[in-house]
């Protein structure tokens, strides 16, 4: 009832501070290669006289300015960049992507003393900065990802609280597997993006989509940056880590390398009472598994080609090739009662070493267009990756006096390909247009040999083939003071799997709507609405029906029946300045997809995990950002309630509702002496998930920096998880029968770090603004 008052309180709030007739002018300032410019500045003059009228700077690529005189002159500068001026008519409120066409200057030194936030939020986003920040330090994407509001990581991936697993794009490509960004650096990272209702211009398998955006070369000349880091958790990891960057008028060239070992560990836990059932069973197994690196390379090469002012193409290859071993143990216990006193009906132990290599290789080439800073611009890129993966775990297990050896080896490839362009066209009478059109191939081949004492007992083929081929559009305007966008995403999906006793053979067509209204209802005030449909497809190793071997009673095995989750989500938010902002949303999930663990229908004894489809589930959530920042502080907290209510009448899941509270904030200061220092928070209530309870969890991470050498050598130590007690605690009850998981990585860890920048690029950064001397001509500022 609370928050209901306070969100009509500050509903009204608008229009007590009193609304006034303007109109507003909002677009996209990019470089000539679609990066972030490094500031710019946006005047109107007027159109008669040429007279500055008003004008402002920006940091972010999208801007928006008032105005309560059209036609106006729009006059975009930025040093390092010629200037670009054109008209803005009453028809043309919002605009075209604008690039601004490059220009060389020599300065001899610049010294430019500025403070990037850490945090900044749009309409449909919020975004971490990385680059310049103490999340640079942090470690791996992981690290930062740990860090972002709402996002949280568990063993199977990445999740949005109230959302659901996220989809994660890194340099506009899908990565097929989250536990691949524990081997991407920090340092590599520019910014994370955090969308947590997607329009039809993403793929609609994402319920979430985190884009995490890569460095790449920016200013004129040569750089080069060496980074050293050490961590400690419960043992040492080394990394070492190099970049260079060159840039001329036309090419550009990005360089990245990464050597790292490490060695974690990871203790879990599952407890399974079927006491109910016939026989009565109890089940204890504890696992503790420590995974070493032995040798973990990364390596990433891009440049870009001007053509012309106007066309660009640009080509990119990454690689990761790693080896190493997982070691675990296992006891797993059985017993007639709850009474874990008593002796045991049956006690396995396991020693198993599982060699492993995991080899990833991405190639991209792209090409784009732009027309005019207003006008028609066109994006295509095309991508081919291959990932390859191969274990082989040896077991030696002991139960009844007696010892058996086991192999279980795994190969698993996955090619993927996909050409994807996109357009934005501007329309008469401010109508804006996106479209594009994609086209993916995905095939996994895998095969699981599984052996006792050299006897085969499984050697299960699985081939994996899928289609997707996808048409969008969005058909923007801005009537007065509303913003609306309308969109369609069309996509038709062929798939194919063959195993040596399934076949599937399936094609599907969807539409998914999407719509969005933002209506400044005062200045700085804004409202605004949005919905989408989305769908997300089970994985590949979700379908593959092969059985994965824990031990003797436990086993994996994929379900090919497995049927898409179906996602309608409605947000409704109140901004202000848009930065702060409190909202509301409510999501509908049908057939979504979630873990099971239960009885095999043939052997009681052993125990199934798998993934099955759930009826419905709803989620009700209330959520607040609210950002500060001063000379001394960058910060932001966001809170917020979310209410899950999850339905399935196969499992007897009946009305299971959780209430759950949640509040993210971090913090970087600037200190004397040039010391800065950063403070990450993460608490959440118990809450639910699908079919699974989760218990409470508390995070804290702190650093402290200092650069040296005019800023070119940085020193950071950073603490992640200090009071150690970021862990995931699980449990449901299915068909009366109690699951419970307990899951912890060595996520304690202190960063010792230093990097040495070697840099002798011309900076295009010249002041916070090139206005300072016609301020005092500006009228009705």
């Amino acid at each position: 009832m609370k928050t209901t008052i306070i969100f009509l309180v500050l509903s009204f709030i608008p229009y007590w501070t009193g609304a006034q007739s303007i109109q507003k002018i909002s677009g996209k300032v990019l470089g000539e290669d679609g990066s972030p410019t490094d500031g710019y500045n946006v005047v109107l003059l007027s159109p008669q006289d040429s007279t500055l009228y008003k004008g402002d700077f920006f940091l972010d690529p999208d801007f928006f300015i008032e105005t309560n005189q059209l036609p106006v002159l729009m006059k975009v500068t930025s040093f390092g960049f010629r200037d670009t001026l054109f008209l803005v008519s009453s028809n043309i409120e919002e605009l075209a992507e604008i690039r601004l066409a490059s220009q060389s200057y020599t300065l001899n030194e610049v010294v430019v003393k500025a403070s990037l936030p850490m945090f900044s939020m749009k309409t449909d986003r919020i975004t971490l900065n990385v680059e310049g920040t103490a999340l640079s330090e942090s470690g791996s994407a992981m690290d930062v990802l740990q860090k972002a509001a709402r996002v949280r990581i568990e063993e199977s991936g990445v999740s949005v609280l109230g959302v659901g697993n996220a989809m994660i794009v890194v340099d506009g490509r899908e990565l097929p597997a989250s536990q691949s960004l524990g081997m991407l650096s920090s340092s590599e990272i520019r910014k994370v993006d955090i969308i947590i209702n997607p329009s039809s211009k993403y793929d609609a398998k994402g319920k979430a989509v985190i884009e995490i955006t890569t460095k790449k070369a920016k200013r004129d000349g040569f750089g080069a940056e060496v980074t050293s880091r050490m961590s400690k958790g419960t043992y040492w990891n080394p990394y070492m880590g190099t970049e260079i960057s060159a840039k001329t008028d036309k090419v550009s060239f990005y360089g990245f390398y990464a050597y790292s070992t490490g060695k974690n560990l990871i203790t879990e836990s599952y407890v399974r009472n079927y006491t109910n059932e016939t026989p009565p069973l109890y089940g204890l197994v504890d696992i503790e598994s420590i995974n070493r690196t032995i040798g973990n390379h990364r390596v990433r090469l891009s440049g870009d080609y001007g053509l012309s002012d106007k066309h660009k193409v640009g080509l990119q290859l990454s690689g990761q090739f790693l080896n190493g071993n997982n070691s675990k143990k296992e006891t797993s216990r059985t017993y007639g009662s709850v009474d874990i006193h008593l002796p045991p009906i049956s006690e396995l132990a396991s020693l198993q070493e599982i060699p492993f290599k995991r080899n990833f290789l991405t190639g991209t080439v792209y090409y784009f267009y732009q027309l005019s800073p207003t006008g028609m611009s066109l994006n295509s890129v095309l991508d081919r990756s291959r990932y390859d993966t191969r274990l082989n775990a040896l077991i030696h297990e002991t139960g009844n006096s007696t010892v058996i050896t086991k192999q279980n080896d795994v190969k698993t490839t996955i090619d993927i390909a996909s050409l994807k362009v996109d357009a934005s066209i501007l329309l008469p009478k401010g109508y804006r247009l996106e479209t594009g059109v994609k086209y993916s191939n995905m095939h996994n081949r895998s095969n699981t040999l599984f052996s006792t004492g050299g006897a085969i007992l499984r050697d299960i083929d699985y081939d994996y083939k899928e289609h997707i081929g996808a048409f969008y559009f969005l058909l923007s305007n801005r009537f007065g003071k509303i913003d609306a966008e309308l969109g369609a995403r069309m996509e038709v999906s062929d798939n194919y799997a063959t195993t040596d006793v399934v076949v599937q053979d399936t094609t599907q067509w969807n539409i998914f709507p999407s719509a969005t209204l933002n209506w400044n209802i005062a200045k700085d005030w804004d409202v605004n609405f949005s919905y989408a449909m989305k769908i997300s497809r089970p994985t590949f190793q979700d379908l593959n029906p092969a059985i994965d071997y824990v031990d003797s009673i436990t086993y994996f095995q994929g379900n090919p029946d497995l049927a898409p989750e179906i996602r309608h989500a409605l947000t409704l938010k109140l901004s202000y300045l848009k930065i702060m902002s409190l909202g509301v949303s409510y999501t509908r999930k049908n057939n979504l997809l979630a873990w099971y663990v239960e009885q095999d229908p043939m052997n009681p004894v052993l125990t199934r995990i798998t993934q099955k489809n759930i009826d419905k589930s709803d989620v009700l959530s209330v959520d607040a950002v609210l950002p500060y920042q001063n000379r001394w502080v960058s910060g932001y907290l966001s809170t917020g309630l979310i209410y899950t209510i999850s339905n399935d009448r196969i499992s007897g899941v009946v009305n299971l509702k959780q209430p759950m509270w949640y509040a993210y904030s971090g913090f970087d200061f600037t200190l004397p002496y040039g010391f800065k220092a950063n403070a990450n928070i993460r608490y959440f209530t118990k809450g639910l998930e699908n079919v699974f309870y989760f218990d409470p969890v508390f995070r804290m991470d702190i650093g402290i920096r200092k650069s040296f050498s005019g800023d070119k050598l940085t020193a950071g130590i950073i603490w992640n998880d200090m009071f150690r007690t970021d862990d995931m605690n699980t449990y449901t009850t299915i068909n009366n029968r109690y699951i419970g998981y307990h899951y912890y990585y060595d996520r304690q860890l202190v960063n010792f770090s230093l990097t040495y920048r070697f840099n002798s690029q011309k900076s295009k950064y010249q002041s916070r603004s090139s206005i300072n001397e016609e301020s005092k001509r500006i009228k009705n500022l």
